[in-house]
Order: C-alpha cells, then structure tokens, then sequence
C-alpha cells in the first residue's frame, strides 16, 4: 500500500548502488525515506481498524450480556467518553435548546453504532486524501 496527498508529488528519494560481483551478477541496493503522508495515510488505517474491532467487541459484550441475563445492556457513547474524563452533566449547561438536543442525541447514541459508522468514515478519508491514484 502507497500512501500519499494526493495531488502533491510524492517525497520518496530513492538512492540506487549498483554493485557488479565477482559472479558478473548487478546487486542494486536501494534505500527509501518514507514521506509524513505514509504515516498519517496508515495511522489513520490503523485507526479505523481498531475502531471497527472495538465496535465488534462491544456488539459482543452487549451478546453475552442478554444471553446471561435475558435484558440488552445499552452502552451510550457518553460512557466511552466517560471513561477519557468528560462529564455527560455538561451538556446540560448550553444555553441553546436546540445544540443541547443534538449534542445530547449523539451522545445517547449507541456505542456499537457510532464506532460502526466512525471506522469506515476514517477509512474512507484516509482513503480519498492520500491513497493512492
């Protein structure tokens, strides 16, 4: 997988060594410097990723959940949030009605749905600015 901006030129410098052994055989060393956008382009990959296998666990977690005891166990993305130190009680200080239904709407949101929607998003992003043409 290559992974640049696209529309940019590539900042991949190859240096090529050519060697002629003994056995008349050409040996060609060649080294790379990767480019920022290769880190970015696979970090975001591996971002998404991960999302996706978190979502997939929490879908189980929520399975086992109702098999043990016969009730599903909602898991809010707020609870995620929770656990990185954001307080759910916040949003109920803006002023503006309409911002706080939406904020609380996405916040109530079902963790499995959200990280299903996120992970292909990010995907796709990493996918259209800097894959490859």
């Amino acid at each position: 997988m290559i992974c640049y901006l696209k529309g940019e030129p590539t900042t991949t410098d190859i240096t090529t060594d050519s060697a002629i052994t003994k056995d008349g055989i050409e040996n060609n060393n060649e080294t790379s410097k990767s480019s920022g956008s290769d880190i970015i382009c696979v970090s975001l990959y591996i971002f998404a990723a991960i999302t996706l296998v978190v979502a997939v666990a929490v879908y189980i977690y929520q399975g086992y959940q109702w098999l043990k005891t016969g009730m599903w166990v909602s898991v809010p993305l707020y609870e995620l949030l929770g656990w990185f130190g954001f307080n759910y009680s916040a949003a109920d200080t803006i002023e503006w009605l309409g911002i706080r239904k939406v904020l609380l709407w996405i916040l109530e949101a079902p963790l499995f749905w959200v990280l299903t929607f996120l992970g292909p998003v990010i995907g796709f992003i990493a996918w259209f600015f800097f894959g490859e043409e």
